[in-house]
Order: C-alpha cells, then structure tokens, then sequence
C-alpha cells in the first residue's frame, strides 16, 4: 500500500514540474529578456494555450482519479499527434516535448503493462486501417483478389483487437495468425505489396505484439487472484 502511494506521489509531482516547465515553455517567448520568438501563426498560438489548459484539467483530476487522467494523458497525446500529421502541422518539437505525458499516462494507470500493450495495439490498428484505405483510394488499378486479401487482413487484425480487452491470449494467436496469413501474401505475391521486404518489415510489429500477449496472459493466468 505505501509503495503504491510513493508512486502516486512521484507521478503527481512529476507532473507538476512537467506543468511548470510547460508554463515557462509557453510564457518564456513573450517575455523581453530573451530573444526567442512567440508563434506567428493565430492558429498555433491558440492551440498551445489549449492545450496546456486542457492539460492542468487533467493534472488536477489525477489528484481525485489518477486511472481516468491518465487515460486522458494518453489519448490526447496520441490525438494531438494525429490531428498534427492530419493537417500536416505535426513538428518533431511537439512529439518530443509530450512524449513525457505519453509515459506518465500509461504508469498512472492500473496494470499499466496491459494498457501500454493495448495502447500500441490500438496505434497499429490505426495504421492498419489507413494503410487498408490507402490501397482502395489510392492504388486503384489492384485486382479483386488482392482487394480481397487486404480486407481479410484488416478483418482478422480487428478481431484480435476486439479480443484484446477480455482475452488477450487468445488475441495473441490471432495477432500470430495474422503475420502468418500476411506472410502467406507476400511469398505468393499477392495483397498489392509492392516491395515484400517492406511488407515482412511492417508485419513484424503485429508479430511481436502477438507474441507479448499470449506470454503476458499466461502469466496473469499462473497469477494467483
């Protein structure tokens, strides 16, 4: 019990210092005494205010429930970072400077080791889905079974996904399953890979994933209750 509560303290203080730094990062152009320059763009500007003001919120919520703002913390890093990239504004600076609260985020929340899990299972999900979407909009001239193949490829990636949350060695073997099935499309050259190199490369994550799950959950199973 004592050991949970150091950890909450540190957490919390952390994260102040973290909001502190934050305030300096967003007041220190403003102030005279340094020749660093404000945001130009409107757009920017407000946005950094936003968020840091969205991210005290959460700071004071963690205080009262630290499982909900640091699901908060992680969601809006990750939504941060897609909305950036979705409007091409995304800058190495802000993925550096909130990759803290990203780390904060997934220690603040119970069973941390499965929600960072889900975590990365739920970024690849994404991926797999915009990169499915990609093949339809983009590369237009594929063939019907290739069609069919990258579709089965993002239907079992989903079910697993699915699986994740209440079974998640069973989610393994499907994730398993699913570089087996990927694997199976490139050495017949089928499924629009262009490069099937490229294609092992962006497979093995799902892999490795797969692998993550079946061996965390058949610890958590030996677990006593």
């Amino acid at each position: 019990m004592k050991r949970k509560s150091s950890a909450r303290i540190i957490i919390l203080v952390l994260l102040g210092i973290y909001a502190l730094l934050y305030l300096v990062y967003i007041v220190l152009p403003y102030l005279q005494v340094v020749d660093i320059k404000p945001p130009e763009d409107p757009d920017m500007r407000l946005k950094t205010f936003l968020t840091f003001g969205a991210f005290l919120l959460v700071y004071m919520l963690s205080w009262r429930n630290m499982d909900v703002a640091g699901m908060l913390l992680i969601v809006g890093y990750i939504g941060s970072i897609l909305l950036d990239r979705m409007f091409e504004n995304l800058r190495l600076e802000a993925v550096l400077l909130g990759f803290p609260v990203l780390v904060a985020g997934i220690f603040m929340v119970r069973d941390w080791y499965r929600q960072f899990l889900n975590l990365l299972t739920s970024v690849y999900t994404l991926y797999q889905a915009w990169r499915t979407l990609t093949y339809f909009i983009v590369i237009i001239d594929l063939e019907l079974i290739d069609r069919i193949l990258i579709t089965g490829l993002l239907a079992i990636w989903i079910f697993g996904f699915i699986l994740v949350w209440k079974k998640p060695v069973m989610a393994g073997w499907v994730f398993v399953l699913w570089f087996l099935f990927l694997l199976g499309t490139i050495i017949v050259d089928r499924g629009g890979l262009e490069y099937p190199l490229a294609g092992i490369v962006i497979g093995l994550p799902g892999l490795v994933l797969g692998i993550l799950y079946i061996t965390w959950g058949k610890k958590m199973k030996k677990s006593p209750a």
